[in-house]
This record gives structure tokens, C-alpha cells and sequence, in this order.
């Protein structure tokens, strides 16, 4: 049996649970595990290992940060 990095994940299911757990934690303004659910999509969308995503996700953060609202700037990276 071969050994896969992804561990067989079925990336359009992972990818439309977490998607949803980012509209919920939206909606309810919860912003912490909006960030957790963020960095785990960039993860999946990319490959990369926690550091790498969290090093992602602040410099779109900071970028966005300059240019006005993070939430709807990185909402529209997942959502748009």
C-alpha cells in the first residue's frame, strides 16, 4: 500500500466542510476561529505545513490591512 502525503482526503468535501465552518464563524463574528479556518484553507488549497500558512495568511492579512477591511478582502480570496 503506497503512502500519500494527503492521506487519501477528498479535497472538494474537506474543501466545502471548511469553507462552511468560514461562513458560520463569519456570521457569528467570531474571529479567532475564522483565522484557524482561514489558515487551514490556505493549507489545503496549497499544500503547505501550518508555518508556511500562517506566514501566508498574515502577510495577505498585513497587504489587506493597507488597503482597508481584512475580513472582506480575505473573505473574498475563499469565497470569491
Amino acid at each position: 500500500m503506497s503512502k500519500s502525503w494527503d492521506l487519501g482526503l477528498d479535497y472538494k468535501q474537506v474543501y466545502r466542510m471548511i469553507l462552511a465552518k468560514v461562513k458560520e464563524h463569519i456570521s457569528k463574528r467570531a474571529f479567532a476561529s475564522y483565522c484557524y479556518a482561514c489558515v487551514l484553507l490556505i493549507q489545503l488549497r496549497n499544500g503547505s505545513r501550518v508555518s508556511e500558512a500562517v506566514n501566508a495568511a498574515i502577510k495577505l492579512a498585513d497587504q489587506k490591512s493597507n488597503e482597508g477591511s481584512i475580513l472582506g478582502s480575505v473573505s473574498m480570496v475563499f469565497l470569491g
